[in-house]
């Protein structure tokens, strides 16, 4: 990464990694899909703005690695009764901005 922070290029890349994740999503590719997550990955989608801690807070999913191994296993069971039909869903990505951690990361 540039030292002077996220260039155009890093916002380039981050927005398409963005767009195959969703078109793996589209396309039911979840053993794809959840091979994107790294180990140490963390998918966290807390209840409430603001919310600092997911350990201290309520959340909606929060979930490591095997947490989302479990989860698109029971999808593709054919035993997740709650998704016959299956969700409708609109995936949108906009406003993507990238940070730097000072970590040398993006």
């Amino acid at each position: 990464m540039n030292p002077n922070g996220p260039t155009a290029a890093d916002r380039s890349a981050v927005e398409a990694f963005l767009y195959h994740e969703a078109a793996l999503l589209d396309a039911g590719a979840l053993d794809d899909w959840v091979e994107l997550f790294t180990d140490d990955g963390v998918y966290w989608v807390p209840a409430r703005t603001g919310a600092p801690d997911p350990a201290r807070h309520v959340s909606i999913v929060y979930d490591d690695k095997p947490r989302l191994l479990v989860r698109v296993a029971r999808l593709q069971s054919g035993k997740e009764y709650a998704q016959e039909p299956p969700s409708r869903i609109c995936r949108q990505v906009s406003n993507v901005a990238v940070l730097s951690t000072g970590e040398g990361d993006v």
